[in-house]
């Protein structure tokens, strides 16, 4: 699986553990390097719940040196759960904002990025997780999905090989072809067109999700009007 990792430009080391606490805190104290465990003790997702991680399912963290804002960071999410799609091609996923990749209407993957240092020599470390083989637990299967349900004869090897293409492939042209990601991004969304309710802490926000703007902000039109919202957690409503 090494090989695959030179399709992503930069990356100077890959770490392969049988089993590790979590690949994104292991990634914070490597530079340009993939971390990738075939069973993680401590997966996080975002908000800091559990990712249930046990062996069967891809786990793997990228740990990029960019420079960036701590306000690009919603970018870097789009650009992450577009690669992941773009891997799972054959299986029509679909993206539900910000960072859930969906099949049938259930939760394939998802992503946590975190921005550790100072914005002039900050890392940005991108964490990814593809139920794959794992089993799914059993009260979450009305909500999660892995692809052996629909492909009895996937791989996590060749998940992964397909997964570091395409992440490559985006992030070799980022940020200079934002633009293009993100219209890719947009006609791969589950959440366009929705009636959504957006939770962020104690505070809510309910209408209909009509744009993902240029800063990776998904914009919803409410009874008061249009409100961009950089990060939350996306429900579905009926209205």
């Amino acid at each position: 699986m090494a090989l695959a990792v030179k399709s992503i430009k930069d990356m100077e080391n890959f770490y392969y553990f049988n089993e590790i606490d979590s690949t994104n805190r292991f990634a914070k104290k490597v530079d340009r390097s993939v971390v990738f465990a075939e069973k993680q003790n401590e997966g996080r997702g975002r908000l800091g719940r559990r990712w249930e991680s046990e062996k069967g399912g891809l786990y793997m963290s990228i740990s990029l040196n960019l420079s960036l804002p701590v306000t690009e960071i919603p970018k870097i999410t789009l650009m992450s759960g577009l690669a992941v799609c773009k891997a799972l091609e054959k299986y029509n996923p679909r993206i539900k904002w910000p960072n859930d990749v969906m099949i049938n209407g259930k939760k394939v993957s998802g992503i946590l990025c975190e921005f550790i240092g100072e914005e002039l020599s900050s890392k940005t470390i991108v964490g990814i997780g593809i139920n794959v083989r794992n089993q799914i637990p059993e009260g979450l299967k009305d909500k999660a999905i892995n692809l052996e349900e629909v492909d009895k004869n996937v791989t996590i090897t060749e998940t992964f090989k397909l997964l570091c293409t395409e992440f490559g492939r985006l992030y070799e042209s980022f940020p200079e072809n934002w633009e293009e990601i993100l219209e890719e991004w947009k006609r791969r969304s589950d959440t366009l067109g929705r009636f959504v309710r957006i939770k962020i802490g104690n505070r809510s926000f309910s209408g209909k999700a009509v744009d993902i703007d240029s800063d990776g902000g998904l914009v919803v039109e409410t009874a008061n009007g249009r409100e961009k919202i950089i990060s939350g957690e996306c429900f579905y409503t009926n209205y």
